[in-house]
């Protein structure tokens, strides 16, 4: 999370907070697909990244729905929710873009400062 925020040039509480609303919007999207395939292998990548538990899930939340609606298997010639028939197309990073904007409300005008 440090390397991105320097790389992108924002705040690391900023990176935090996309990386939650994302991670919340996977989640959501994600309920009714069952979680398979590369889940040991990212785990052991990603170990003591981050100090907070729930950041860990929703970096898995995000990666897997990455890996099974937008990756396209080699082997599958497809994504795995197009091979199994639970969605028609292949979907893409907009996609997941859009599940962070259906999970969150649009922010409320904010009040004078005092």
């Amino acid at each position: 999370m440090r390397s991105i925020s320097r790389i992108a040039g924002v705040s690391i509480n900023t990176v935090s907070k996309l990386l939650v609303d994302a991670g919340e919007g996977c989640l959501l999207a994600h309920d009714n697909f069952t979680k398979r395939m590369g889940m040991r292998r990212f785990t052991r990548l990603t170990n003591a990244h981050s100090k907070k538990y729930q950041n860990h899930i929703y970096a898995l939340a995000f990666y897997f729905i990455f890996y099974n609606f937008c990756r396209k298997h080699q082997t599958l010639g497809t994504t795995p929710v197009v091979a199994a028939g639970l969605t028609a197309e292949q979907h893409d990073m907009q996609w997941i873009v859009s599940l962070i904007d259906e999970a969150k409300p649009a922010p409320k005008k904010r009040g004078p400062y005092r």
